[in-house]
């Protein structure tokens, strides 16, 4: 090497790897373990559907014809929707006397918490929570007590529309 870091130790170029930190050279198996879940995932979701790998293979894309426009649309709503969450989320945890929680923070949290929803047993989307509360220097109790006061209140919503629109 030349130049002016010449014989210095670890003050390489990034693509020697001379310039990584020990805790990046560590988490080396975290893009490994990424796809291992996210495969795990699927097959969970599959299963849960009831839909064998064999069908999932089979079936005929020449008949999938996917629209930018509505995709783009949903993902949009998806993101409304959990924008949403944080908010009310976010305003439980300050009721409950908890730090204040931006929607991006909030959002964030709860998108992560909200895959542990395919995992059986429905404690894992709590858990999360409240794990991941923690990590960012909140309490996990109020953190999942909110979540769950937000389960209670999009219920009575879903139960006032639902009985609105039977009516």
């Amino acid at each position: 090497m030349t130049g002016p870091n010449a014989g210095k130790r670890g003050q390489g170029s990034a693509s020697d790897g001379g310039s990584r930190t020990p805790a990046a050279r560590k988490r080396w198996w975290m893009p490994l373990v990424k796809l291992v879940l996210t495969v795990s995932l699927t097959w969970l979701i599959l299963r849960g559907a009831g839909i064998t790998l064999a069908e999932a293979w089979a079936v005929d894309w020449t008949l999938v014809r996917p629209r930018a426009l509505p995709i783009a649309l949903s993902m949009v709503l998806l993101a409304l929707t959990f924008f949403v969450a944080a908010a009310l989320w976010s305003r439980i945890l300050l009721a409950f006397g908890e730090r204040r929680v931006g929607l991006a923070e909030g959002a964030s949290i709860l998108v992560v918490a909200n895959l542990g929803r395919y995992v059986p047993g429905k404690i894992a989307q709590l858990a999360g929570v409240a794990v991941l509360a923690r990590r960012r220097g909140m309490s996990g109790v109020r953190a999942t007590a909110a979540a769950v006061t937000a389960q209670i209140i999009n219920l009575l919503a879903a139960a006032a529309v639902g009985g609105w629109v039977a009516v």
